[in-house]
């Protein structure tokens, strides 16, 4: 589904961070990056609202964007002090290497998770 489409294509964005070598490389990715975000938008918040009680919507989306917001801090907070601290034996630019390719499983692993997630059509609500 797209949804899985869109959290395994976020792996794309630490590898080509890591191998790119020019602007022209980061400018390609952010349109890609684009496309992708777009198809997650449009996937996600369809899929929460078929999957909760009319009643709870409200509570249980900003339940959802919440978890999520946790979840990009702590990555970008965990991955930047990992970084950091890998950086302090092998230098720079092969702890930023290291650093994207633990960022890159990361976000495969939680992609594949996706996989487990039940496809449900709901056509009316109540």
């Amino acid at each position: 589904s797209l949804m899985i489409f869109y959290y395994i294509s976020l792996t794309a964005v630490p590898l080509a961070y890591c191998f790119s070598t020019s602007f022209l490389h980061i400018a390609i990715l952010s349109v890609f990056l684009g496309f992708v975000l777009a198809i997650g938008n449009a996937t996600i918040l369809p899929y929460i609202l078929d999957i909760i009680p009319e009643d709870h919507v409200g509570e249980l989306t900003s339940v959802y964007n919440m978890i999520a917001g946790i979840a990009y801090f702590t990555g970008s907070a965990v991955g930047g002090n990992i970084t950091e601290l890998i950086g302090l034996y092998f230098g720079r630019q092969l702890s930023l290497q290291i650093g994207y390719f633990l960022s890159a499983f990361g976000r495969l692993f939680a992609g594949l998770l996706f996989l487990r997630i039940k496809d449900v059509h709901r056509t009316k609500r109540g």
